[in-house]
């Protein structure tokens, strides 16, 4: 829970930094990134996987969830699971800081 506690601070500083100085809200950002994003290759490529990644979360995220609730739930275990999959930067922190500890090994 530190881990994921310290992936959403860095997460939504990054955000933070995104809307406010330099970023969405200063007008700048937006026609910059849609240039590089169509003359650079590397800019192209990186943002297409970071969403594409994002999404392919999905799977391992409900595996973790069923693996914790064993199981129980399936519906809510769906919609958790997509709820931090839409969200791709702050979901998979969020999904690390409210997970459910792994139940005990009874037969060991």
């Amino acid at each position: 829970k530190i881990l994921g506690g310290l992936l959403l601070l860095a997460s939504v500083g990054m955000l933070k930094f995104v809307f406010t100085s330099e970023g969405i809200l200063s007008g700048s950002a937006v026609p910059g990134f849609w240039d590089m994003f169509s003359t650079q290759k590397l800019v192209h490529v990186s943002s297409l996987d970071f969403f594409v990644l994002s999404a392919m979360m999905y799977g391992p995220i409900l595996e973790d969830l069923k693996r914790r609730t064993n199981g129980q739930d399936d519906l809510q275990l769906k919609l958790r699971a997509a709820l931090a999959t839409s969200l791709p930067l702050l979901g998979p922190s969020l999904h690390l800081i409210t997970r459910p500890s792994l139940p005990d090994d009874e037969s060991a």
